[in-house]
């Protein structure tokens, strides 16, 4: 098995260690009720560097195979596999971010050049259905996209995938431009360090 997790190195994620971390136990159901610890995932335990600090605050979520990252006190919706602030919470209406497993067409193995064709086809068909693209760079095992529209409204969107396996990880962040920005960074780090079912 070939982990997709690793450690993040020289940004911190302004966690500290009182934070509330939310935790689904019900995986993908959706009668998961989440709970509430203080414990800080080790993952999350990553040396702070002056000038690369976010106020988001994100903690260890488990959806049906996917263990993951998502922010705290956010809903998860099983219809849409997002989650999303309360609607009194001051976000903008269409604000979430959402961490899945996923198959292309079929779920089927594939060699690294085919993830590649296939990452970059949904990356490149979802750019351009929400907005112009402000950043294309490559990631451990894929790409990372990220745009913005007219409406003010920005998102972020990383691919991965393993050579050899059936499924892809798709990660997303959608909001506001200004409010999401230190959720882009944290989403960064928790599409980085995510452990799915990509063996």
């Amino acid at each position: 098995m070939r982990s997709l997790s690793r450690t993040l190195v020289g940004r911190s994620i302004g966690v500290a260690a009182a934070v509330g971390i939310v935790v689904l136990a019900g995986c993908s159901s959706d009668t998961a009720e989440p709970a509430t610890t203080t414990e800080l995932p080790a993952a999350l335990d990553a040396p702070a560097i002056e000038g690369a600090t976010t106020d988001a605050t994100i903690g260890s979520v488990t959806i049906g195979e996917v263990i993951t990252f998502a922010p705290a006190d956010w809903q998860f919706d099983s219809d849409s596999g997002r989650f999303s602030p309360a609607p009194d919470s001051g976000w903008a209406d269409g604000t979430y971010w959402a961490v899945t497993d996923q198959c292309a067409d079929e779920c089927i193995r594939r060699t690294e050049a085919q993830w590649a064709d296939v990452l970059d086809a949904r990356l490149d068909a979802w750019a351009a259905s929400e907005g112009d693209v402000v950043r294309d760079d490559a990631v451990i095992g894929g790409r990372l996209v990220e745009v913005a529209n007219a409406d003010g409204m920005s998102a972020l969107a990383i691919a991965r995938a393993v050579d050899g396996q059936p499924k892809y990880l798709w990660c997303e962040v959608s909001g506001e431009a200004e409010a999401i920005a230190p959720l882009i960074a944290a989403m960064e780090f928790a599409c980085e360090n995510t452990k799915a079912s990509l063996e």
